[in-house]
C-alpha cells in the first residue's frame, strides 16, 4: 500500500484535479522526468503525479523505481510498477528498471476431455515456490488469461518469479460459468476438473486460487474444499471483484479482495463486509482497491502486434471521442457506449483498447496495477521464504592480453577499456566485414574457448592471461540476382551451381522483395550472402498486398500469396533454375515470419527459419514441418512467449524445432564498417558521435532502445558516406529490437542441413497452375527446360564493403 502520508493525494483522479492551495499555484512548477515509463511533465508542488513503464519484451520485467523520489515513497512501494506520489519541491528524475525473466510456456494437459494448462514452479536452493490457480470470470475461458494484456501482465510476473500457474476452464461452456452452488467435492464438477488437473499435472502445493469475478467466488469455494486434502494443499484465495462465497468465516483461508472503486457499489460493500467478518474470526484478509489511473499515450502499447506509433494514435482516436479527458483521465465508463472511431488498421484491437480504458477508468476486471499486491499476498502464504541469491564470488583482478585477428574486441567489464582485461570478464568479439569474395567461416586460435567459434559474432569468458582469436573466411564468389517480374510482382532470384536446396525469403510488414537486396540493409544482404555460400539458391518474392505491403493471413485454399509462391516454385523449376527434387526451405521475418510458417506447412516444405514472430497455436497442433524460432530479446513488437509455447508444443509432439534469442551487444567502433563504401575511420566517427550523445555506456551498450534515443541528431555531421538507416539497423540489433539479424544464419542454415535428408512432410498442397512469365496463370508446363534459363545472369559484381 502507498503510505498514508502520500495515500490522500494519489487515490484519485478527482483528487489530482483539487485546486491547489494559493501558495502552491503562486510558485513555478517543477519538473518530474520519467526514463523507461509514462508521467512526465511539470508539476505544482503537492500535486499527486503518476508514473508506469513502458512496454518491454517477455524476456524483461519490471524491477523498481529508481531516482531521487520523495522519502514519504516507502522502500516496498518502489516495486509497484504504477506508483502515485505528491511531488516535492524540486525536480525529479525517477527510472524504471527491469529485470531479465526466461523464456516459459503453459504445457497443456489433456484432463476429463479438456484441457488444464500448466506452468511448474520453480525450485530456489531448497524451496519450491507455490502455485496459483487461475479462474476465469463468467461468459469467459482459459484463453482469456493470454487474449488479456491486463491479465498477462500479471501471470508474466508472476512466472518471473518462480510461481507455478495452472490454468482451469469451467465445465459449463455455455455460460462460461463456474459451479457455485456444490461445496461438496463429489457434487461439484468443476471441483473435480481442478483436482484431475493438479494430480495430472503433478503438482499438490501450495495453492492460492485466483478468481476473477464469479471465478473469483469459486476461488474462495476452492480454497476452503482443498483445505483438509492431503493430496492438494490449498493456503490462501485472491478475488478480484468478488465478496467469495458464504461458507463459515472460521473455516475460511487468508484472503485478499481486489477490488476497483468504480466497480458494483454492492458489491465491494459485501467484500469489505467479509473482510470484516474474517479478521473477527481471526483469519488474514486484506483488501487492495484499485483507483482510478491516468491514461497515457503509450498505455495501450501492451496491446498485441502495438507499436509505441499505434498506442500514440488510439489515444488520440478516444481522447477525439471523449473517452479520455485533456488530462489523460478516463470520462466515462468505457462500458457504457460504442468503441470509438479507432485508425482503420487499429479497429481489431478495440477489446484489449476497452480493458485498458477499463482499468483507467478502475471498473470490473483484473487490472495490471494488482499484480505486485497479489503476487506478494501470495508469497506471504508459501511455508518459507525463498533463500537469498548466493553472493557472487569477489573476483581474481589481473591484466590479461587478448589478441583478435581480423576482427574487433568488446570492452573489459572490469576496466571499460579494451587494453586489458580482468578475470571472468565476459567480452564480445566480432569478425571483421567479409572480404570481396569470401564469407566468414570460423574463429581459429583459442576457439574452444567461444561460445560459438561459427558466429561472426561472439563471446568468451576471461580465465587465462593470454588468448588469441583468428577469424578466417572462405571462398565465394560475388554474386548479383536476377529480377523478374512475376504474377505482377517483383522477384528476385539466384542460385550457385549445383544448388543443394532452395530457399524462400519473405518480408516484413511494409517491405517488399527490393528489401532483401537493398545495399543499405546489411544483414539481409548478409543472409543472402550467407545462404548461397553455403550452396542454397534463393528466392525472394512479396506479398500481393501492395497498400498494407502485408503477406494474407487467408487460409491456403483461399490465400493468393500461397498460390503465387507455388506458382513461383513451378517456373524455377519448369525453366531449369532449380530442380523439381531440390528441397525447399523458407525464411520470414515479422510479418513474413507469421507467413513463413503456414506456406511452408501449406506446400510441404522441409523446413522454415521464422524471425521475430511467433505462429498460430492451432498450427503448432498440426504443422509437420521443422521450425526454427530467432528471437530478439528486447523486441516489443511480437511476443516471444508465444513463440516459445510453439515450440514447446512443436517438440512435445516430436517435430524438430530450435529456438535461440539474441542477446543485446555492444556498439563497438567498426560496427558500420560494413556499409558500403564505408571505412573504419568513419565508423569509428559514428560510433564517437554516439558516446559524445550519452547514449553509449562505460562498455559501448546502448541506454536507450533507438526508438526513443536521438541518435539520428547526434550523427548527423559524423560521416555522411554511411547513411542513417544503415546507423538505424545496426542499433537495432545491437539492442535487439525488432529487427532481422544475421548472427545466427549458421544456425539456421545447419538448421536446413540437418533436414535435407528428412523425408518430406506429407501435405496436400492446393491446386494452382504455373505462373508465365507475364504473370499469368497456366497450366504446368510441359516443355523442356532451357539449358540457359532466363534466371541465370552473370554480371560482375562490385563489391560494396561486405557486411
Amino acid at each position: 500500500m502507498l503510505s498514508a502520508a502520500i495515500a490522500a493525494a494519489a487515490i484519485a483522479g478527482a483528487a489530482v484535479r483539487d485546486p491547489l492551495p494559493p501558495h502552491a499555484l503562486a510558485q513555478p512548477p517543477v519538473r518530474l522526468t520519467v526514463v523507461g515509463g509514462s508521467g512526465a511533465g511539470a508539476f505544482q508542488r503537492g500535486a499527486a503525479v503518476h508514473v508506469e513503464p513502458f512496454r518491454v519484451s517477455d524476456q524483461r520485467v519490471f524491477r523498481r523505481w529508481e531516482g531521487d523520489l520523495p522519502a514519504a515513497v516507502r522502500a516496498a512501494d518502489r516495486g509497484r510498477a504504477h506508483l502515485a506520489f505528491a511531488m516535492p519541491d524540486h525536480d525529479v528524475t525517477v527510472t524504471a528498471t527491469f529485470a531479465a525473466a526466461p523464456l516459459w510456456a503453459l504445457d497443456p494437459v489433456p484432463v476429463e476431455g479438456s484441457t488444464v494448462h500448466v506452468l511448474a514452479p520453480r525450485r530456489v536452493g531448497a524451496v519450491t515456490a507455490g502455485t496459483l490457480v487461475l479462474l476465469h470470470d463468467a461468459g469467459e475461458g482459459a484463453a482469456s488469461w493470454r487474449a488479456s494484456a491486463e491479465a498477462w501482465a500479471l501471470v508474466r510476473q508472476a512466472a518471473a518469479r518462480g510461481h507455478g500457474l495452472v490454468v482451469v476452464e469451467s465445465t459449463d461452456r455455455a455460460a462460461g460459468r463456474w459451479d457455485t452452488a456444490h461445496a461438496d467435492l463429489g457434487a461439484n464438477p468443476d471441483l473435480r476438473r481442478v483436482r484431475a488437473g493438479l494430480h495430472a499435472a503433478g503438482i499438490a502445493g501450495p495453492l492460492v486460487f485466483l478468481g476473477i469475478g464469479q471465478g473469483g467466488d469459486f476461488a474462495a469455494l476452492a480454497a476452503h474444499a482443498f483445505m483438509p486434502l492431503s493430496s492438494v494443499w490449498a493456503r490462501a484465495a485472491v478475488l478480484v471483484g468478488s465478496a467469495g462465497d458464504a461458507s463459515p468465516a472460521a473455516e475460511a483461508l487468508p484472503t485478499l479482495f481486489v477490488l476497483s472503486a468504480r466497480d458494483d457499489a454492492a458489491l465491494n460493500a459485501a467484500a469489505e463486509a467479509r473482510r470484516a467478518g474474517l479478521v473477527a474470526a481471526g483469519v488474514a484478509a486484506e483488501i487492495e482497491t484499485l483507483e482510478p489511473w491516468p491514461i497515457f499515450p503509450r498505455s495501450f502499447w501492451p496491446c498485441a502486434g502495438f507499436t509505441a506509433q499505434d498506442s500514440v494514435d488510439v489515444f488520440k482516436a478516444v481522447q477525439t471521442a471523449g473517452l479520455v479527458d485533456p488530462d489523460g483521465w478516463v470520462a466515462r465508463d468505457p462500458a457504457a457506449g460504442l468503441p470509438p472511431a479507432l485508425p482503420a488498421d487499429l479497429d481489431r484491437a478495440w477489446p484489449c483498447v476497452a480493458e485498458r480504458l477499463t482499468s483507467g477508468w478502475a471498473g470490473h476486471g483484473l487490472s495490471a496495477r494488482a499484480a505486485e499486491a497479489v503476487l506478494d499476498f501470495a508469497e506471504r502464504q508459501w511455508p518459507a521464504p525463498l533463500p537469498a541469491p548466493t553472493p557472487e564470488p569477489t573476483r581474481m583482478a589481473y591484466a590479461a592480453q587478448v589478441a583478435v585477428v581480423n576482427g574487433s574486441r568488446g570492452k573489459s567489464e572490469q576496466f571499460g577499456t579494451t587494453e586489458r582485461y580482468g578475470d571472468r570478464d565476459v567480452v564480445h568479439i566480432w569478425a571483421d566485414p567479409d572480404p570481396e569474395g569470401q564469407v566468414f567461416d570460423r574463429w581459429a586460435g583459442d576457439a574452444d574457448r567461444l561460445a560459438d567459434a561459427r558466429a561472426r559474432h561472439t563471446t568468451f569468458m576471461v580465465t587465462t592471461g593470454r588468448l588469441v582469436f583468428t577469424a578466417t573466411y572462405r571462398a565465394a564468389p560475388a554474386w548479383r540476382p536476377a529480377e523478374r517480374a512475376v504474377d505482377g510482382r517483383q522477384v528476385f532470384f539466384h542460385a550457385p551451381p549445383d544448388p543443394v536446396g532452395l530457399i524462400f525469403f519473405f518480408h516484413g510488414a511494409g517491405g517488399g522483395a527490393a528489401g532483401w537486396v537493398a545495399p543499405r540493409n546489411l544483414e539481409q544482404r548478409r543472409m543472402l550472402r550467407d545462404a548461397v555460400a553455403r550452396g542454397y539458391a534463393v528466392a525472394i518474392s512479396e506479398s500481393g498486398d501492395r497498400q498494407a505491403r502485408q503477406w494474407s493471413p487467408d487460409p491456403p485454399e483461399a490465400n493468393d500469396d500461397v498460390r503465387h509462391i507455388r506458382r513461383l516454385h513451378d517456373l524455377l523449376v519448369a525453366e531449369g533454375a532449380v530442380g523439381a527434387d531440390a528441397p525447399v526451405f523458407g525464411v520470414g521475418m515479422s510479418n513474413g515470419g507469421g507467413f513463413v510458417s503456414r506456406v511452408a506447412d501449406a506446400l510441404g516444405w522441409r523446413a522454415a527459419a521464422v524471425y521475430a514472430a511467433a505462429c498460430r497455436p492451432a498450427l503448432a497442433e498440426t504443422t509437420t514441418v521443422p521450425l526454427a524460432w530467432r528471437l530478439a530479446e528486447n523486441d516489443r513488437r511480437v511476443s516471444n512467449l508465444d513463440a516459445f509455447a510453439c515450440h514447446a508444443r512443436l517438440k512435445a509432439r516430436g517435430i524438430d524445432t530450435e529456438l535461440s534469442v539474441n542477446a543485446p551487444s555492444p556498439v563497438y567502433p567498426e560496427r558500420f564498417a560494413a556499409a558500403p563504401g564505408a571505412t573504419r575511420a568513419e565508423s569509428r566517427a559514428v560510433h564517437d558521435a554516439l558516446r559524445a550523445a550519452r547514449l553509449l555506456d562505460r562498455l559501448d551498450f546502448q541506454v536507450l532502445p533507438p526508438s526513443e534515443s536521438d541518435w539520428a541528431a547526434a550523427i548527423a555531421a559524423a560521416a555522411p558516406g554511411i547513411g542513417p538507416a544503415v546507423v538505424g539497423e545496426q542499433l537495432d540489433v545491437c539492442w535487439t529490437e525488432h529487427q532481422l539479424y544475421s548472427d545466427a544464419d549458421h544456425l539456421t542454415l545447419d538448421f536446413f542441413d540437418r533436414q535435407r535428408s528428412a523425408l518430406p512432410p506429407t501435405v496436400s498442397p492446393p491446386p494452382t497452375g504455373t505462373a508465365t512469365a507475364q504473370g499469368t496463370p497456366s497450366s504446368p508446363p510441359t516443355a523442356t527446360p532451357s539449358p540457359a534459363p532466363m534466371w541465370r545472369v552473370a554480371l560482375p559484381v562490385a563489391h560494396t564493403g561486405g557486411g
